[in-house]
């Protein structure tokens, strides 16, 4: 017998005595304190029944088989309740055999599948058609015990998962990802023959222009040669001022050129040294103006990875900016060099010029807005906006701050910016 008293699990046994005449005189038994063995057994009994379900849920089921002594595997499998249902099968219908795993793969995969060893340990994905005919995706994986002494296969104990709402979704990612790269593909197309048509435009445009441009200029030179003594003094003035715009405008039409080009669509990526290009550009400006004393200094080992042509542009406004910026200062001063910020590695360069008021930093670099007049520092208005359009095809951030009379700073990162450690060089003015 076995009764619960108090939260206590009894179990034992009574035998009846009886007399001669077959009366029941007496009884004799025993009983023991079994709760400890009794909520061990539910326990398992409830540890099972969860597994069960989690098997059901997860759509796993798992199995086991022995190895003949000649390591090839056992007849007669052993499945979980789970394992029958993703085969298709009722619980305990059938007897799981190694014959009748084999009928159930799919006739494409069979020659894979069964291509592993099965004394050692297996992981595979493959299809099998179930007792009703579908298809169904699973992976297969178990590990093999072994003889401690011999190394002799002994049993494996494994899982196998339900896997085709996993297949079915990645077959729908990468069906989604081949549309995307198609779309990606086709945008791509579209938009640089949009840019090449529009730069063979900006390129039709500059030609016609120029052509006016030469002869207006021209013209006006030989007026300014061949009648200069008819025309008088206004007359050389208003000559002056013809010349004067036509060579602006000749200007604005290199800039606009330049700004054109940072749409095109094809950016290579190459060593670019961003030190050697500012002592160039140093050069050429302190060639232009050799009367003017600029202290200026480059931290040398600035490189990154980009197009060249469009660095050494970025280079050029950044740097040329300073130098026009300066040009009222006597103790001009141009600084470039790198700083670590926010966790990125910048490029800077900083002046001490006219500077300018932060209240109108938002049209630093949109086309055509300048922050000073132009009979202070003359200019068209294009070199930030080229700057900052070069940035951020790269994919960097470039950004400003000033104050008036104080100089500026301009600073911009890339992601492949890379700084060498090294001491500043001094530019010879």
């Amino acid at each position: 017998f076995e009764d619960r008293v108090d939260n206590v699990v009894l179990r034992g046994s009574l035998t009846a005595l009886y007399d001669d005449s077959g009366a029941i005189t007496g009884a004799v038994g025993y009983a023991e304190d079994v709760t400890e063995r009794a909520r061990a057994s539910e326990a398992a009994l409830e540890a099972m029944s969860n597994l069960a379900r989690a098997q059901r849920v997860s759509h796993t089921g798992s199995f086991e088989f022995d190895f003949t002594p000649e390591g090839a595997p056992a007849a007669v499998h052993r499945w979980s309740d789970e394992a029958y249902r993703i085969y298709g099968y009722p619980v305990g219908s059938v007897t799981p055999t190694m014959e009748l795993v084999g009928s159930h793969v799919h006739p494409d995969d069979r020659e894979a599948m069964f291509a592993h060893p099965f004394h050692t340990d297996f992981v595979h994905d493959f299809r099998i058609v179930r007792r009703d005919d579908t298809i169904r995706h699973v992976r297969v994986r178990y590990e093999v015990s072994r003889d401690a002494t011999t190394g002799r296969p002994l049993k494996a104990i494994g899982a196998i998962s339900d896997i085709t709402d996993l297949k079915v979704a990645q077959a729908e990612v990468l069906r989604l990802n081949a549309d995307l790269e198609r779309r990606v593909t086709e945008r791509t197309a579209e938009l640089r023959a949009a840019n090449e048509e529009l730069q063979a435009f900006a390129y039709a445009v500059a030609h016609d222009l120029r052509a006016p441009l030469r002869a207006m200029e021209g013209f006006s030179r030989a007026l300014e040669e061949e009648y200069e003594a008819a025309l008088g003094a206004d007359g050389r003035e208003y000559l002056g001022e013809i010349i004067g715009a036509s060579r602006k405008m000749d200007a604005l039409i290199d800039a606009l050129l330049a700004l054109s080009r940072t749409t095109r669509p094809d950016i290579r990526q190459e060593p670019v040294d961003i030190s050697a290009l500012c002592h160039e550009v140093l050069r050429e400006l302190s060639a232009t103006e050799p009367a003017r004393t600029v202290d200026a200094r480059v931290e040398p080992g600035l490189r990154v990875r980009g197009d060249a042509r469009m660095m050494a542009s970025l280079v050029r406004n950044l740097v040329g900016n300073a130098w026009k910026y300066t040009a009222r200062k006597a103790d001009a001063e141009i600084r470039v060099f790198a700083e670590q910020r926010d966790g990125s590695r910048w490029v800077v360069v900083r002046d001490n010029g006219a500077g300018f008021s932060m209240s109108h930093a938002q049209k630093l670099f949109v086309p055509f807005q300048r922050l000073h007049r132009e009979d202070e520092f003359p200019g068209i208005g294009i070199g930030l906006a080229t700057a900052s359009r070069i940035v951020s095809r790269h994919g960097g951030i470039i950004a400003a701050e000033a104050a008036p009379g104080q100089g500026a700073i301009f600073r911009f990162t890339l992601p492949s910016l890379v700084a060498e450690s090294s001491p500043i060089e001094e530019l010879p003015a």
